[in-house]
């Protein structure tokens, strides 16, 4: 089975450095991760289910951390383990550690998910003390001044800030209710609290950020008349995500999704800024030993340490870069590619991004910007949330054999948001010895008029071809003129000005094989001479174009799959028919070089932990191999190549077993990413995934979801049905047989399957008369059998 090797988010949970400024912590939904402050480099990981986290002044080398189930554990970075652990007995929201306390506070959430708690942990005894406050809303944000005296609380996306008296009994307990809405009707995003508990600072999402004075003093006093005279500070066009006061409480600093720090004068109320630091930005901490130094969060699942001083980028932690907003799920295969010769993964971000990383040091390399920057203020859809501006992104990508080409196919606003998108193909030679990986050969704009919808690169040749869905395909190749090389259309081919799918190259290059509406067609690339077209099943001939073809490497086989329509199927082009199709929800296709065999991910709505990744051969339905993805959806699939780092990595895990296939990478959805090596038995495999049955409440397994009850337990009729959902005849007409003259030639059945079909009639006929077999009168709407070749 596979090993999780990485990736996902890295900093959404939070990011600060240590009380001596040493490590820099940041921390994602299944681990926490410790840096180097100077170099940046990870120093030690620690997976858990990570809620929230904390540094305690008086450990430099230990991180508190709140785990989802409710625990609240030491991790010594030094020793690389948990050294103190306390079970709450709730779920966990946040986390605050004053500056020169020894407590902790800790948000709960109670049993009926709607009141919340916070308790105090003494960090010396490691116990609960006695000390609560308990409240009828979930408190998720929490702020105190350094000695923990003072501690604000809120609710995120509510209205109105609480502050409280941690030294006093309930009974006598003071509090401050800070209401926002009196000032500003917009939801509260984030908050802070300084050092001395004089000031709150109450970030909101219309971007107005909300300074109280003197807060101590209303607190002790109770008079809450003069906390409603707050100040309003102005700059930010979005929600304001994150804040935080100087230790000298002589400068506020904000940040949000302009990507720019603000720092405030809290005396004269002036802005400074620090811009352009790369993205939409989550938090913001400063280094205890240098408060001019920041470590800022960006939603790139990157961080990076700031200095607001010198106005510099003194390091960066990069993780796998995010995918870009609102992907759709049929590009997600083509925006992560492998690299021939390094293995590295090329990933594709926001703004036209593309990031190389190497998944098997869990590193990231380098990053490329194909694309201008087009980021733009979400002021002007403030009433429209819905619609948001369009931001550009590579949308495909494609190497050549040994990786010195990479084509891209992006999309960016077209002169605004409301005017549509400009589809660009671009072309790229590698660039060694520089830090930017490639640097741009030609650049083709709107190269078909109703954009790209498959992108591929043959292994043989420097050809590339792009499809249109406006009905035809053009093969890009390499000119010299005046001794300089760049990239032209070579020629154009279309059928029936059918819209066009997707699209591959043999392994020798000899064909072409590019999906129609109605067909597969067949053409020889370097002249363009239509060689032969393969059939659709009836079910989907004529609804859509294949998105996904692959030719078997040193096969005669051809595999495409749609998950619109729900089929996998096989093509066999010595006999120019199909040699086998079964109804799947297949996805994300990917062959393999080593063993001839393809992989696809089937998906169904009930499973719901992701779906099942089947490995095939060509030469019959039956799976080779079955692997279960419990921590989501897998979004990509990539065999690794002979002689890549990533398919000695792989080799290396198989700890000399026999392995089924090569190496094969699985991207999920959160960005991890896991290799499954083939070296388990089928049977292993299928034990693994029928083994949650009993835990699924009647739930189906996801052997059984992707192919139906096993005939082990008496299901084969139920299967067959199931197989016999896709059919190889070309015609549904009762009385096809007559009208075969006015079926296109393209569409004539071979003359097996309508002999077969013929006897299946024959038969059928016979039996309804007799009445001896109930299974045999199913039929189909037409009343045809239903029987799959």
């Amino acid at each position: 089975m596979g090993t999780t090797l990485g990736g996902g988010p890295i900093c959404n949970v939070g990011s600060m450095f240590t009380p001596d400024g040493k490590y820099l912590i940041t921390a994602g939904p299944n681990a926490v991760y410790a840096h180097s402050a100077r170099t940046s480099q990870r120093v030690a990981v620690l997976y858990e289910n990570i809620k929230t986290f904390g540094v305690d002044s008086k450990r430099n080398n230990a991180v508190c951390i709140a785990t989802t189930d409710g625990w609240f554990n030491l991790w010594d970075i030094s020793a690389q383990r948990v050294t103190h652990k306390i079970d709450l007995k709730h779920p966990i929201f946040e986390l605050v550690i004053p500056k020169n306390g020894r407590i902790a506070f800790i948000s709960l959430v109670m049993p009926d998910r709607v009141k919340g708690k916070v308790v105090k942990v003494d960090l010396d005894t490691w116990t609960v003390t006695k000390w609560k406050h308990e409240s009828n809303k979930r408190m998720n944000l929490l702020s105190c001044d350094a000695s923990g005296d003072y501690l604000a609380i809120a609710a995120r996306w509510k209205y109105g800030v609480a502050i409280v008296r941690s030294n006093e009994p309930p009974k006598d307990r003071k509090q401050l209710l800070l209401a926002t809405n009196s000032v500003h009707k917009s939801p509260v995003m984030s908050f802070a609290m300084d050092s001395s508990g004089r000031f709150v600072a109450v970030g909101l999402e219309d971007g107005t950020i909300i300074l109280y004075h003197n807060v101590d003093q209303m607190v002790a006093s109770g008079n809450e008349a003069d906390a409603r005279k707050p100040t309003s500070l102005l700059w930010h066009s979005n929600g304001v995500t994150a804040l935080d006061f100087s230790p000298d409480s002589v400068y506020l600093t904000s940040a949000g999704m302009e990507g720019v720090l603000v720092m405030w004068d809290l005396e004269t109320l002036k802005p400074m800024f620090v811009p352009r630091l790369g993205g939409e930005i989550m938090n913001i901490s400063h280094n205890p030993m240098d408060p001019s130094v920041y470590v800022v969060a960006l939603k790139q699942n990157m961080v990076k340490v700031v200095n607001t001083a010198s106005y510099q980028i003194q390091g960066a932690v990069c993780g796998v870069i995010t995918p870009p907003r609102d992907t759709p799920s049929a590009e997600a295969t083509g925006v992560c590619q492998l690299h021939p010769q390094t293995g590295w993964v090329a990933f594709t971000g926001d703004n036209g991004i593309m990031q190389f990383y190497d998944v098997v040091r869990n590193k990231h390399m380098r990053h490329l910007q194909t694309l201008p920057r087009a980021k733009m203020s979400l002021v002007e859809y403030a009433g429209d949330k819905k619609k948001r501006p369009a931001e550009s992104r590579v949308k495909s990508m494609a190497f050549n054999s040994d990786g010195t080409v990479l084509v891209t196919v992006g999309v960016r606003p077209k002169g605004g948001v409301r005017h549509g998108l400009l589809t660009t193909l671009q072309f790229w030679d590698r660039k060694p010895g520089s830090h930017e990986p490639y640097e741009v050969n030609t650049v083709v704009e709107e190269p078909h008029r109703d954009g790209i919808s498959c992108l591929t690169y043959s292994r043989a040749d420097d050809l590339a071809l792009t499809t249109s869905k406006g009905g035809d395909f053009k093969v890009w190749a390499k000119q010299t003129i005046d001794n300089v090389i760049s990239w032209r259309c070579r020629s154009i081919g279309s059928y029936r000005e059918e819209s066009m799918g997707g699209a591959a190259f043999s392994g020798d290059g000899t064909v072409l094989a590019v999906a129609c509406k109605t067909c597969i067609t067949l053409w020889d690339p370097i002249t363009l001479t239509r060689l032969g077209m393969l059939p659709f099943p009836a079910k989907i001939g004529g609804l859509s174009a294949l998105p996904q073809l692959e030719f078997v490497s040193d096969t005669q086989y051809l595999v495409g799959c749609c998950p619109e329509t729900q089929v996998l199927i096989v093509w066999d082009l010595l006999t120019m028919d199909i040699h086998w199709a079964v109804p799947l929800n297949a996805d994300h296709l990917t062959t393999d070089a080593v063993s001839q065999k393809f992989a696809v991910v089937l998906r169904n709505p009930e499973y719901r932990n992701g779906g099942v990744i089947a490995v095939f051969s060509p030469e019959d339905s039956t799976p080779r191999g079955l692997y279960a993805q419990p921590r989501g959806a897998a979004c990509c699939l990539r065999f690794a190549s002979p002689g890549s780092p990533l398919f000695a990595a792989g080799q290396a895990m198989e700890n000399g077993r026999r392995s089924s296939h090569a190496p094969l990478l699985v991207i999920l959805a959160s960005r991890q990413f896991t290799i499954e090596t083939g070296t388990g038995s089928l049977q292993m495999l299928v034990e693994e995934l029928d083994s949650p049955r009993s835990t699924l409440n009647g739930v189906p397994s996801p052997l059984e979801l992707a192919f139906g009850p096993s005939a082990s337990k008496g299901n084969e009729d139920e299967e067959d049905e199931q197989n016999e959902e896709v059919g190889a005849s070309a015609c549904n007409s009762k009385s096809y047989f007559s009208d075969i003259k006015k079926i296109p030639s393209h569409k004539v059945p071979p003359l097996g399957i309508m002999t077969s079909d013929l006897l299946d009639r024959l038969i059928l006929k016979k039996r309804k008369r007799w009445g001896n077999d109930e299974r045999e009168n199913v039929a189909d709407s037409h009343g045809q059998p239903k029987r799959l070749r």
